[in-house]
């Protein structure tokens, strides 16, 4: 495991350097987008502190949102005010945007408001491929393992976790690839809940997996109960059915009801991880 550990370590060096080079080459710009009123004539853009940050392009992508491309000048923080004109004070939409934007010391713009930075798809991208690289290692180590001794724990860890990297991996995948298209559409904000809940998808879309899989695990206890007997440890089998269908379902509704929010959601979330990492882990003993 060792091995594993330390190729696991070296994949997220190379993918911290990677990202490295790509804002020291590409990046330092962040792009901003803002909802344009209907009734508007242009916009007066100003920073509550000059020198921080600059403003490089502006552009009207559609009717409805605005993109602007900000780049840092040097480290601090300010603040850039829209003032849209000719916007009715009645008009549903306010006159006037605020964004609390920050320079870090190796010239990387945040924008306090979404907490996109430069770079931020780009950094997306490399958890997600880090997750299916990391996937990929931990099946290596499966067949190793598998090779040494069929029945280690060791190995049904390996492919359960390998597993379960996988999935997150390919369900952020999707979103990433939007975000990448259609920038305007999403934000790093966004993209952590999207993180957060990912196990919540994966509980939903193993659901008739866990329900198969638990009536198969229940009936092959019934026939091993009417060979041996009603033995609490021939019962196991059905008891642990009985748990994996009760929990998926808790799970999949904790996640669609209206009364979960801040804490609550965290639980859920939380909740939703250890069991879809144990159900993994289930799955990996059939092999």
């Amino acid at each position: 495991m060792k091995q594993v550990a330390l190729q696991l370590a070296a994949l997220l060096i190379i993918v911290a350097l990677l990202f490295c080079v790509y804002l020291f080459t590409c990046g330092g710009t962040l792009d901003a987008y803002v909802e344009i009123p209907p009734e508007s004539g242009g916009a007066e853009i100003s920073f509550s502190r000059e020198g921080i940050i600059e403003l490089l392009d502006y552009e009207d992508i559609s009717a409805e949102k605005a993109r602007l491309t900000f780049r840092g000048i040097q480290p601090g923080e300010t603040t850039v005010i829209l003032k849209w004109n000719n916007v009715p004070e009645t008009s549903f939409y306010s006159s006037e945007i605020s964004m609390n934007m920050a320079v870090t010391e190796l010239g990387t713009v945040i924008n306090r408001l979404t907490y996109d930075f430069s770079g931020w798809i780009v950094f997306c991208g490399a958890i997600s491929l880090l997750l299916v690289a990391a996937s990929i290692v931990l099946l290596f180590a499966f067949r190793r393992l598998m090779q040494e001794n069929r029945y280690s724990y060791r190995a049904v860890s390996c492919l359960g976790f390998s597993v379960f990297l996988l999935i997150v991996g390919l369900l952020r995948s999707r979103y990433i690839i939007e975000a990448y298209f259609a920038p305007e559409n999403h934000t790093m904000l966004s993209m952590l809940v999207g993180f957060a809940v990912s196990a919540r998808s994966f509980m939903l879309y193993t659901a008739p997996i866990t329900g198969v899989f638990a009536l198969a695990l229940a009936a092959s206890n019934i026939s091993l109960m009417r060979h041996e007997g009603t033995r609490p440890a021939n019962m196991l089998g059905i008891f642990v059915g009985f748990i994996m269908v009760i929990g998926a379902f808790k799970g999949i509704m904790m996640s669609y009801s209206r009364a979960v929010y801040a804490y609550k959601n965290i639980i859920c979330n939380v909740y939703a991880g250890a069991f879809c990492y144990f159900e993994c882990l289930l799955y990996s003993t059939v092999y």
